[in-house]
């Protein structure tokens, strides 16, 4: 096998379930975990454990108001990050694609290992990423099946997950980590679901991000017609856009149309086609490629 992480799940009686016997898992939003095996390359691969300084991954719990339940979100925090330094970071939102939960990029995406990898190469500036729980309902294993409900279940992961985003989770990593405020500082990006909401607030909210990354996004989600998605939008305000998807990818039209789309109003899209399907195979590989990208410009 070629090296990577590769997912796969135990089917006993019908019912979906992780290897017993293995160590490495992702959780699902549903419920239960699928299991993970990793095949090491030579070098290690940039996901790997690699012999570098190592960041931080930091668990916040919060009421959410806006949802009416407890939620969490995960913070990683580079090497060397000092909340009594002066130092201040930017800050970049991850988000997970459906039926995956706010350790998805953690675990099969492997993020911070990543991250780890890249700023001790000083091929990426250190950031702080944020992983939140993506859903904009509560009671997520209960009712995810909303998703497929028409324009009820994207509402929920597109309007309301942005008001949780803004007025709770945002303030709450502004407060509790030295970040930095302005929007260059700040980017937002996502595979799948992810990707989809990443351009959807990146688009309506140019005061917020000043980079935007989509892998693989389920742009069917905002339908066929983005000039009534986006009424009011203005090119002059938009953020930077980058775009990755698969060859194989199911999506690949919908990433191109959407692509089609921003170049007809003008909006300059840095896109990437890559051998592969809808997978973290894919995603990971996209994350090396964008993560270089992010705050270049006064990025110490």
């Amino acid at each position: 096998l070629t090296p990577d992480v590769y997912a796969y799940p135990f089917v006993v009686d019908g019912v979906p379930c992780e290897d017993p016997s293995c160590l490495q898992a992702k959780p699902l939003a549903t419920g239960g975990h699928e299991s993970l095996a990793e095949v090491a390359g030579t070098p290690p691969r940039p996901w790997e454990l690699n012999a570098v300084p190592h960041g931080a991954l930091h668990r916040q719990r919060f009421d959410s108001q806006v949802l009416g339940e407890p939620r969490e979100v995960w913070v990683y925090t580079p090497p060397g990050y000092d909340a009594r330094a002066p130092r201040a970071y930017p800050t970049l939102y991850l988000l997970h694609g459906v039926m995956e939960d706010a350790q998805a990029w953690t675990t099969a995406g492997r993020a911070d290992l990543i991250l780890d990898t890249l700023i001790a190469r000083k091929q990426a500036v250190p950031m702080v990423v944020v992983f939140p729980l993506g859903y904009g309902f509560p009671d997520v294993p209960e009712r995810i099946s909303s998703l497929f409900l028409g324009v009820r279940g994207q509402r929920g992961i597109l309007d309301t997950f942005g008001r949780c985003l803004f007025e709770e989770i945002q303030p709450l990593i502004e407060r509790s980590y030295r970040v930095r405020r302005d929007p260059a500082s700040r980017a937002i990006a996502g595979a799948s679901m992810g990707g989809a909401q990443a351009l959807y607030l990146g688009l309506r909210h140019p005061d917020r991000f000043g980079r935007v990354g989509s892998f693989s996004g389920a742009f069917t989600l905002l339908g066929n017609d983005l000039d009534a998605v986006f009424p009011a939008f203005d090119a002059t305000r938009a953020p930077s856009i980058w775009m990755a998807c698969g060859t194989g990818d199911f999506l690949l039209g919908a990433n191109r149309g959407c692509a089609a789309w921003l170049a007809s109003k003008r909006v300059p899209v840095t896109e990437l086609e890559t051998p592969g399907d809808h997978t973290w195979m894919v995603w990971r590989r996209d994350l090396i490629a964008f993560a270089p990208s992010l705050f270049k410009a006064g990025a110490e």
